[in-house]
């Protein structure tokens, strides 16, 4: 049986059948604007992943110039484990960002770090820290530098960087009360 349907001068249908939230096709655009309004939605979803993604690899990749010329004690420390586990990750927001940096750098950045400095004073500690910092903050400014960051981006990017200082002063506090605590047992 054959049922045509009634168009307008558009060649759209005229009529909007009713919308079953079970049905995947019920989702799919049905006019024009339906489909401008999600290529609009999805384009901006994707600049924010990518932004996001952006400011992941560059604050982590900074870090580890800062800290690892040679990057030979990274892959000892699963850096690429760590990576191919973000990859599949698809929220951007400036939690996970944040989170995703902090894992890093507290994660294998960390443990190749201490790899390097098995017997780590306080003052490795110290230089530990300054060129996190450093590399961080390039990373950051890295990040910002795209001329066609939206505002809503840099408010995000903002946050983010709120979130991983503040992460970092409380790793930065709670491993220098160890490296302190292993210098005092030391000398015992």
């Amino acid at each position: 049986m054959f049922i045509p349907a009634v168009s307008n001068t558009d060649g759209l249908p005229l009529y909007r059948r009713g919308v079953d939230p079970r049905n995947p096709a019920d989702s799919l655009p049905h006019t024009s604007t339906d489909f401008r309004d999600a290529l609009v939605e999805i384009s901006s979803q994707a600049e924010r992943l990518r932004t996001h993604d952006v400011l992941l690899r560059s604050s982590l990749s900074a870090v580890e110039d800062e800290l690892f010329p040679a990057g030979h004690p990274l892959e000892e420390a699963d850096r690429s484990r760590y990576l191919a586990a973000l990859a599949g990750q698809v929220e951007a927001g400036p939690e996970s960002t944040a989170e995703q940096i902090l894992g890093g750098l507290q994660g294998y950045i960390f443990r190749a770090f201490m790899a390097q400095h098995p017997g780590a004073t306080l003052e490795d500690f110290e230089r530990f820290k300054a060129a996190v910092i450093r590399g961080f903050e390039r990373g950051f400014v890295d990040a910002r530098s795209s001329p066609a960051l939206k505002p809503e981006l840099a408010a995000e990017l903002r946050h983010t960087e709120e979130r991983v200082r503040g992460g970092l002063d409380e790793f930065f506090t709670r491993e220098s009360e160890r490296a302190e605590l292993r210098a005092f047992l030391s000398r015992r």
